[in-house]
């Protein structure tokens, strides 16, 4: 089990089709003179979030095959939770691809070796784990409706849940992304996998 945080930073103003909004529009004096002179926290709300990945290495091929994700998030309220899952799925997802699979190197020639998609292999959909997502709302309370962020928290956690799931599987700790079957045979020498424990 692994715990992953992000920073979720604010600015003092913002504008769209709501009009140019400033930090009084929603802070009270003290916390408005605070950002106006670029004083106090920069990063007034965290998100959280806590990844579990359930994985299964093949005993003769050494494969990591990622079987579930069982995550919990707390991006404070959730004001569209379709929109909030979709992008915790897609995230962990991209996670995935960064724990297992994404790898690229610079050649001789100073050329990236994964130039293009058929050589840079990211997961598509048969690679997709089961995912049990949930959300546990702790609202921001300086700002309403308390909402935090939720962008790049999904990448956070997932590849060292993976990394520790590996571990338990094989007995093998790889400290190197992607993970992958080559990897486990060079720090292990031929990989006897572990028994489970627990």
């Amino acid at each position: 089990r692994v715990v992953g945080h992000v920073h979720v930073g604010g600015s003092s103003g913002f504008g769209g089709r709501h009009g140019n909004m400033q930090p009084g529009d929603f802070m009270d004096a003290g916390r408005q003179s605070a950002v106006v002179h670029q004083e106090g926290d920069a990063y007034p709300a965290y998100s959280w979030g806590c990844n579990v990945a359930e994985v299964w290495v093949d005993p003769l091929t050494l494969e990591i095959s990622c079987q579930k994700i069982t995550a919990y998030y707390d991006i404070g309220r959730v004001l569209n939770p379709v929109l909030a899952l979709g992008q915790l799925e897609g995230g962990l997802v991209q996670a995935l691809g960064y724990a297992l699979m994404e790898k690229i190197a610079v050649t001789g020639a100073g050329r990236y070796d994964a130039d293009r998609m058929q050589t840079y292999v990211i997961p598509t959909m048969l690679d997709g784990p089961e995912m049990d997502l949930h959300f546990l709302e702790f609202p921001y309370t300086d700002v309403e409706p308390g909402a935090k962020g939720v962008g790049e928290i999904p990448m956070d956690g997932l590849a060292p849940a993976i990394a520790n799931a590996v571990v338990q599987a094989t007995g093998v700790r790889l400290r190197d992304l992607p993970l992958t079957p080559e990897k486990l045979l060079a720090q292990g020498g031929g990989v006897s996998l572990a028994a489970p424990s627990g």
